[in-house]
């Protein structure tokens, strides 16, 4: 039987990306993040993608590149003045 073998570098097939959307959510998702990684067995394949719904207005949401590695957040103007609320 043949021995898988690992690297402490992960390739692309081997990330997880989580993504998730923001609207003023900074607190649940900096809980969200640490709880991921701790309970994750390989902590740095893991990826998250942030949609920013505040278009860059939720300035706490910067904290989150400060504290973890591989994040990336990308500004929405979703064209409302609320969060999740229907049209």
């Amino acid at each position: 039987m043949d021995k898988v073998k690992e690297s402490s570098t992960a390739s692309h097939s081997d990330l997880i990306t989580i993504g998730m959307v923001n609207w003023h959510s900074y607190a649940y998702i900096e809980k969200l993040f640490r709880n991921l990684l701790d309970k994750a067995e390989y902590p740095d394949r893991l990826r998250f993608v942030v949609v920013d719904n505040t278009n860059g207005k939720d300035e706490n949401l910067g904290k989150l590149i400060e504290k973890f590695k591989n994040v990336t957040i990308t500004e929405d103007d979703c064209g409302r003045t609320s969060g999740s609320s229907l049209l």
